[in-house]
């Protein structure tokens, strides 16, 4: 459903869903208690504010699916992709 998911471990419930992607999700990355990265298959990675459930940031430059997103280090963030 081009959705990230946040789930309670203690509950198993979903708390919050994260809504933009415009296809498949691939990757996720947390960036810090509040900041959640996402790369898709609609060539984007997206930045997400975990206390409001919003796209904060979405990062465009890939020409293929994003496969992984992983955080070097504030603030900077590798996305990995087909392209």
């Amino acid at each position: 459903d081009n959705t990230v998911r946040v789930w309670d471990l203690h509950t198993r419930k979903c708390t919050r869903v994260l809504k933009g992607h415009s296809n498949v999700v691939l990757s996720v990355c947390i960036l810090s208690p509040s900041l959640l990265a996402s790369g898709s298959r609609d060539k984007t990675v997206r930045i997400w504010n975990l206390n409001s459930g919003n796209c904060a940031r979405m990062l465009k430059g890939h020409s293929d699916r994003v496969t992984s997103v992983c955080l070097l280090g504030a603030p900077l963030l590798a996305s990995g992709s087909w392209d």
